[in-house]
């Protein structure tokens, strides 16, 4: 494969946005004797990623009890409070401790994974250019994280009001 092939394959995989397809034939270019010089340092970072994505990650001993308790009390307490949520609650319940439970398991993996840091660039100046390009990267996807973000947040509200409107009798204000 061509370097210009796989460099473009690179900044979509930085980017988030290769198939499986795309990802196994970086993996299978990386995995080659012979790699030329400037795409040594992304060998290095996707051989170092791919590692880490096949290592088990252990949860901590009682995290599913407390989880599972935590989700119980909230349960209990909204029904107490509006009956008309029960299902709405239970799926941000559900929602919520997902989430924990992954980030969770994120700090656990990210305390355990603490790979062998050693300098890939022998030029700063090449070193300079590419922490450049890994940070717009990183800007680019950010802003697009940020957009999606205020697009849930105006679904949410709308969401909310309608349920408001739903939930409050005809003629009569809250």
């Amino acid at each position: 494969m061509e370097t210009k092939r796989i460099a473009e394959l690179l900044d979509k995989y930085y980017r988030g946005e290769t198939t499986l397809e795309e990802e196994r034939q970086l993996k299978s270019f990386f995995q080659q004797e012979e790699i030329p010089e400037e795409l040594q340092a992304d060998k290095d970072v996707f051989l170092l990623y791919t590692s880490l994505a096949q290592q088990p990650v252990d949860l901590p001993e009682g995290l599913k009890e407390r989880l599972s308790a935590s989700i119980g009390r909230w349960q209990q307490e909204s029904q107490r409070r509006r009956p008309w949520l029960r299902p709405s609650i239970r799926r941000w319940s559900i929602g919520i401790a997902a989430s924990l439970l992954i980030a969770a398991g994120m700090g656990i993996y990210l305390q355990k994974a603490e790979p062998k840091q050693h300098d890939t660039f022998t030029n700063p100046a090449l070193a300079y250019q590419e922490t450049q390009r890994a940070l717009q990267l990183f800007v680019t996807a950010l802003q697009k994280g940020e957009a999606q973000m205020a697009k849930a947040e105006k679904t949410t509200l709308k969401v909310q009001q309608t349920l408001e409107n739903i939930t409050t009798p005809a003629g009569k204000k809250q």
